[in-house]
């Protein structure tokens, strides 16, 4: 819609015509890192994000959300919520990706990028990657269409957070983990159902995306991993219906958890989580994404 931003309004600075997929994977990116205030580089693969960290240095935000599954990047979408500086630009050498979104590019990043004969590169308006959309989600259906307001982005700090979610456990987060946690629940928006985010450093670790339970999209995380999950937190985009997933992320050594709560078993969830000392948070609602 002409005047409301977004990738159907970006510019194509360099690069090939759009696929429908590319398309739909870059409205992806731009959803995910206008989520968040600070800078942020994130990593789209088939619309959901395998990387993505915040990070004032951006090179270092780039670097951080790569390493979170570099087999993965390879033909990603790359996005930015900050301009392209050339230093970012040359860290991309020896990956190859379809398209990157940013607000801007510094001239000489932009001149690098364009060595890349089949790279896509988007400008999308500074406003766009900093402000929700207000127009609803559509979905076509046979015979007709879906209409629903997107999930609004996530306001508020780890301050914010931690007086409108609900400790749950015995043992309370602390702000270092809140802070974890509050960028695992963000990320999660993100992420197709049933969805399940590992992060550390307000950076992605694994992510278990689209799967038809829980404890599977757990167990994906958990193999994805490996040795960084240790430590890490752990974000769930709907409730834990068994307590089979705490068992799974007590195994990883997982810190702590979010989740929305409100399962009829949520006392055995609760009571799983303090019998092995993890603490866990409940946010009241949850980001459940088809």
């Amino acid at each position: 819609m002409p005047g409301m931003g977004g990738i159907a309004n970006a510019q194509l600075l360099h690069g090939p015509a759009l696929s429908y997929n590319n398309i739909l994977d870059a409205d992806a990116a731009l959803k995910a890192v206008r989520e968040f205030s600070g800078g942020a580089c994130c990593v789209i693969k088939h619309t959901n994000p395998c990387g993505l960290s915040m990070h004032e240095n951006q090179t270092e935000a780039y670097t951080r959300a790569f390493n979170g599954d570099p087999k993965s990047a390879y033909g990603g979408i790359l996005g930015f919520n900050r301009t392209l500086t050339f230093e970012t630009a040359k860290a991309f050498k020896g990956t190859f990706y379809e398209v990157i979104i940013a607000p801007d590019y510094e001239q000489e990043a932009l001149d690098h990028l364009k060595k890349r004969e089949k790279l896509r590169v988007l400008r999308i308006p500074e406003a766009a990657t900093q402000v929700a959309f207000s127009q609803p989600d559509v979905r076509t259906i046979t015979g007709g269409a879906l209409l629903q307001q997107p999930n609004p982005i996530i306001i508020g700090d780890v301050e914010t957070a931690t007086k409108n979610w609900k400790v749950v456990t015995k043992v309370a987060p602390t702000p270092e983990q809140m802070r974890d946690l509050l960028f695992a629940w963000r990320v999660s928006k993100h992420v197709k159902s049933n969805a399940i985010v590992v992060a550390h450093e307000e950076t992605i670790v694994a992510i278990g995306a689209g799967q038809p339970n829980r404890v599977q999209s757990v167990h994906i995380c958990m193999r994805v991993g490996g040795d960084k999950v240790k430590g890490s937190v752990l974000a769930s985009d709907a409730f834990f219906p068994f307590a089979d997933s705490i068992d799974t992320a007590h195994e990883a050594q997982i810190s702590c958890i979010v989740q929305p709560g409100g399962s009829i078993r949520d006392q055995e969830v609760i009571d799983a989580a303090d019998k092995v000392g993890i603490p866990m948070v409940f946010t009241g609602n949850r980001n459940f994404l088809h």
